[in-house]
């Protein structure tokens, strides 16, 4: 059996001007991110603020719950470690961008040395070196590591689990470094979900050397499960759902979908693998700029089409040889790549986690490529020459690379001025208080007009305006529709709608907005932004008013029920306020981590013309988990939406043992048209919390 690499050892062969250009490098990554910053709007890549407290993290509060996030791309906010290291930056940092800006910096430092550490351990220095080169020019990953929220931040707990887990192999005295690994694999349990795979990766390494790594697994595994097990008993507040924790709120099982798994993942799978191939030979791949939605994966490259040769090369080099380094390499490889087949998408916020072993293939590929041609060049001539070319070829990729990561994948496609940016803020917050909503264009590009504008701190737009942002998706709705709609709720709303060159937006939209400034409907506003190509629309609200939720950043409208519903806070999107109405049993509301052991709620708005007087109400308790059912609420009603009166004090005297219906019935003859389900607290943990709801119906 062969040795593995010692990385705790003391290289001394690395002397000082190779540390520099380590050092150097890294500085690179760093130099090049500052100077992306340069554009006025900030570029939102990933998406990450598609929800609202992803820019106001760092003002939130944090409780011991939020170590059990739903690891969406929006849950950032909801990782423990992740809010803690925002909030501790914040202390020093006021400004919101430049906090998760510096955040994801330190996590990309800390990522880029232990992948390096880990290279040189497996492969050697050269290699290291090359590959490090790949990773600070190349655009998806550097553009990856530096954009906003936790996806860095759970990369760079993924890189440290990994080299905690490689310096473990072929030693004896291990004990603290598996502690170590454990504890870290811990933090990540809160992490970005795709990261969740460093978790089980260390079972798959040592699974592949059982007879020598078995202790070391039966101690990992313990010290996991403790960890687990002691903190919920200690905190008391809900225990570790591995459900929610293993199906990513319903991502490989998918909770929306009635559909059998087989069948439903089959698609995927199909998609994915013609995806997977198309990434490794580039087929049809022209940029590294991440499309949106649906076509995400439309265009995007994983690395320059001039390395594909070198990543076959490194392929194969470690298929024929497979040494255990390379056995290693190709598990982690493919543990990062191919788990992500089953999944909906193979996007490149996903592949963020896989690329590191891809380009360390490629940086096998190219090292052996020069060896080989080195040996074949007898003359000393010929290996400057050689040596020469291969620098000069490296320098034009990565420079070739570096200018698409600054005029296409960080760019924002907005383009906005500084001024501009500024103005649009002010705007905002100048009309944000006769509103109840804030609505604008859902498309992606539209993004950095909130989230990516550096004059959205506390100092312009408040954080009460903020939680009124939400995105429209509902593409099939005209300009007219949207204001009588809006005008119908009578909840009043502020309509945005930016035009910028570059991205054609409906075009017929400007003639709309033009003819209804000409000739607006009583209680309508039309303006335009000064300055700027943004048209405002204001629907004044007629007294009616809907509360802003915890993290909520979607406007919901349930028209197939003819009522609108509100919930305080949602765990994740599958595990958000649709499913109370839904019809079924398996699926459930599902509040979110930092809101647990709080009051929560559920807004009803029955519409202008559906107020009732409501006699009775019927809910479900999760079936899996009937403990995480409220204990006391009350049901309010209102006229208005902000002037509340009691229906009834409801409680359920005894634990749920089932998801079976629960029914109440009251006296009530007051027609209401708003009314809210305030949860006091529940049966889930020593605490007593409400954590969940499957199904509520409100009864004539």
């Amino acid at each position: 059996m062969d040795t593995f690499p010692q990385t705790g050892k003391k290289d001394r062969r690395l002397i000082p001007p190779r540390q520099w250009i380590v050092v150097g490098l890294i500085a690179l990554f760093v130099l090049n991110s500052f100077l992306a910053d340069l554009w006025p709007a900030k570029n939102i890549y990933f998406l990450i603020f598609h929800k609202v407290d992803g820019l106001l993290t760092m003002e939130l509060p944090i409780n011991a719950a939020m170590r059990y996030s739903a690891g969406h791309t929006e849950n950032s906010s909801d990782c423990l470690p992740y809010v803690f290291l925002l909030k501790s930056i914040h202390i020093c940092i006021p400004g919101r961008l430049a906090v998760l800006r510096v955040a994801s910096l330190l996590s990309a430092l800390v990522a880029l040395i232990f992948l390096f550490r880990v290279s040189k351990a497996l492969f050697g220095w050269t290699t290291a070196v090359i590959f490090l080169f790949l990773l600070v020019t190349s655009p998806v990953y550097l553009e990856g590591m530096r954009s906003f929220g936790f996806i860095p931040f759970t990369a760079a707990l993924a890189a440290i689990s990994i080299d905690l887990l490689f310096s473990t192999l072929g030693r004896r005295k291990t004990i603290p470094r598996i502690v170590w690994l454990a504890g870290c694999s811990f933090l990540i349990f809160s992490g970005y979900a795709v990261g969740r795979l460093a978790v089980i990766f260390p079972l798959a390494v040592y699974g592949l050397y059982w007879r020598e790594n078995w202790r070391k697994l039966m101690l990992y595994v313990g010290v996991l499960v403790m960890l687990v097990l002691v903190l919920d008993l200690a905190l008391g507040d809900l225990r570790f759902d591995i459900k929610d924790w293993f199906t990513v709120g319903g991502e490989w099982m998918n909770n929306r979908s009635q559909q059998p798994l087989p069948s439903r993942n089959l698609p995927w799978v199909l998609k994915n693998t013609g995806a997977l191939f198309d990434y490794i030979f580039q087929q049809g791949r022209t940029h590294f700029r991440e499309p949106v939605f649906d076509n995400e994966v439309a265009q995007s490259r994983i690395f320059n089409s001039v390395y594909t040769p070198f990543f076959l090369a490194g392929l194969i080099f470690c298929l024929v040889r497979r040494k255990r380094n390379q056995v290693i390499l190709l598990l982690w490889c493919g543990f990062f790549v191919l788990l992500m087949i089953p999944s909906s998408e193979l996007a490149m916020r996903r592949l963020i986690f896989a690329l590191p072993p891809l380009y360390l293939l490629i940086a096998i590929g190219l090292w052996g490529s020069y060896q080989f041609l080195n040996r074949l060049a007898r003359l000393k001539l010929g290996r400057k020459i050689l040596l020469t070319a291969s620098l000069l070829f490296l320098l034009a990729t990565g420079g070739y690379d570096l200018r698409e990561f600054f005029f296409t994948v960080s760019r924002p496609i907005c383009n906005y001025t500084s001024d501009q940016l500024k103005t649009v803020a002010e705007y905002i917050e100048k009309h944000a208080d006769g509103v109840s909503e804030i609505i604008i264009d859902g498309h992606p590009v539209m993004l950095p007009l909130t989230w990516g504008n550096p004059f959205f701190d506390p100092r312009i737009v408040r954080t009460e305006t903020a939680r009124k942002i939400k995105y429209e998706f509902d593409k099939d709705l005209t300009l007219r529709e949207q204001i009588e709609r809006a005008e119908k709720e009578g909840t009043g709303a502020l309509f945005l709608y930016p035009f910028f060159p570059g991205f054609d937006s409906r075009r017929e939209l400007p003639a709309e907005l033009k003819a209804l400034a000409a000739n607006p409907p009583p209680g309508v506003t039309v303006s335009r932004v000064p300055g700027v190509e943004m048209w405002g629309v204001i629907v004044e609200d007629r007294g009616f008013r809907i509360p802003s939720a915890a993290n909520r950043s979607y406007r919901y409208a349930l028209p197939v029920q003819e009522q609108r519903i509100v919930v305080s806070s949602e765990y994740s999107w599958d595990n958000c306020h649709r499913h109370l109405l839904d019809g079924r049993a398996e699926t459930y509301w599902k509040i979110a981590p930092p809101e647990v052991g709080k009051p929560a709620w559920v807004f009803f708005d029955l519409g202008s013309g559906g107020a009732r007087a409501v006699r009775s109400l019927a809910a479900r308790p999760r079936a899996d988990r009937p403990e995480e059912f409220f204990h006391h609420a009350t049901l309010r009603g209102s006229q208005d939406g902000q002037n509340w009166e009691n229906v009834s004090r409801l409680v359920q005297e005894d634990l749920p043992r089932t998801g079976g219906w629960i029914y109440w019935d009251f006296d009530n003859e007051i027609v209401y048209r708003f009314y809210k389900l305030e949860i006091e607290d529940g049966y889930a943990g020593r605490e007593k919390n409400f954590i969940s709801l499957a199904e509520l119906k409100l009864g004539k």
